[in-house]
Parts: structure tokens; sequence; C-alpha cells
């Protein structure tokens, strides 16, 4: 069963977005999209796993097409397509290369995304049009899932996710966050308050394994849940 849950809960990360109405929206799913391609990439090249998902590389190779379609100017437009190149020259290399130095290939991918994030919040903090408040804190909360994820993941292959705090305190910051929108978020919204009940008790039941990363054996099932919690919270604003 864990095999099982490992080898599928990233396609949950092929993320379901809104559609694209506004700058706002584009630059969610941008950033959505973004942690979705690194969460995959680093499942894929797991140095910790002898055969990978092929199917882990079908939801990457997706997610990095849409962060070109959705780049909303030249200089995003570049940081795209260094991933691309990066993700190209990585894909040469065969399995037992990439994990014998593995930071070396995946560090400048981390950086470059790191980069593309940065520079999608700066967009988004100019952007004329924004989204309901209730909708705004929705698509916070669905970014502070995927990043808590991409923190366990770098944690669990011992890299560093350049934009999220990688200290002692990072976890429980993003994770009193998480619960505290979880909370506003509930009472806001009549309609949200039973499946967003249901998603917050599948972040609560995966937060000792988040807490402790060194448990590599439960990564799947962090993996499972927080993938689902990320693809639900964005269905929900359809």
């Amino acid at each position: 069963m864990q095999q099982v849950i490992q080898r599928s809960f990233f396609l949950l990360m092929l993320l379901v977005c809104p559609a694209q109405a506004d700058d706002a929206d584009s630059l969610f799913a941008l950033r959505s999209h973004g942690y979705g391609f690194m969460s995959n990439l680093i499942s894929y090249f797991d140095p910790y796993e002898k055969y990978p998902a092929p199917k882990y590389r079908t939801a990457y190779q997706s997610a990095l097409q849409r962060l070109r379609e959705l780049s909303p100017n030249d200089q995003v437009r570049a940081v795209a397509e260094n991933l691309r190149e990066l993700t190209a020259e990585l894909e040469k290399q065969s399995l037992d290369e990439i994990q014998r130095s593995y930071p070396q290939w995946m560090n400048p991918i981390l950086e470059q995304h790191a980069q593309l994030d940065r520079l999608a919040t700066g967009q988004l903090a100019k952007s004329i049009e924004q989204p309901p408040g209730a909708i705004r804190k929705l698509q916070h909360l669905s970014l502070l899932n995927s990043q808590v994820l991409l923190l366990y993941q770098t944690r669990a292959v011992q890299l560093y996710a350049m934009h999220v705090d990688f200290s002692e305190d990072s976890f429980d910051l993003l994770d009193a966050q998480i619960m505290q929108a979880f909370k506003e978020l509930r009472s806001e919204r009549e309609l949200w308050r039973e499946p967003l009940g249901k998603l917050m008790r599948d972040y609560e039941f995966v937060r000792p394994q988040i807490r402790d990363g060194s448990r590599r054996s439960a990564a799947g099932g962090v993996g499972f849940y927080l993938g689902r919690v990320v693809r639900q919270l964005n269905e929900l604003q359809e």
C-alpha cells in the first residue's frame, strides 16, 4: 500500500487552478504550478529511489510547460526558460550520476524556482485586479501547503528550499499560518466549512510526519495528503 501511495501522490499536484480571469489569478496559477513542478521533479529524481515512477516525470513536464505559458513578462519567461534548460540537462544524465552529485544538479533548479516565485510574488503586489478577500486567503492557504510539502521534501533529500526559511522553526511558522488560515476561512464561508474541515483533518494527520522530516518511510503519505489538500483547495476557487 505504501508503495502505491508513493507512486501516485504527486499526480494530485497536477494542480487544478482557477480559470485565469485576471492577472492575480494567473500569477497564483504560476506559483502553484511552480511548486508542483519542483515537488514532482524532486520526487522523480529522488536519490533514494532506484526505480522512479514515470508518472512523476509526466507531472513535472506538464507543470513546466504551464510555467512557460503563464509567464507574464520577459523576466519571468527567462527564468522559466532557465528551468527548462536546467531540467533538459538533468534529464540527459544517468540516474547514477544524478544520485552521486544530487545537490550539484538540483540546487540550481531550486534557485531558479525560488527566483520565479519571488518574481511572481512581486508582480502580484503590483496587480490592479485582486481576487476577493476569501479567495485570496484560499490561494494563500494553498501556497502555504505547497511550501510545507517542498520544505519536507528538501529536508528528506538533504537539499535546501531556497525561498522557504530553512531553520529549526520553519515548519512551526508555516504550520501556525496554515492552521490559522483554515480556522478563519471556515468561519468566513459557510459553504466551505465542511470541505475545509476535512482538508484541515488531512493536514493534521500528517503534521507529526512533517515535523519529523527524517522519517522517509512516511514520505509517500505526506505527499498524498498534502497533494490532495492543495488540489482540493484550488478546486474550491472555481
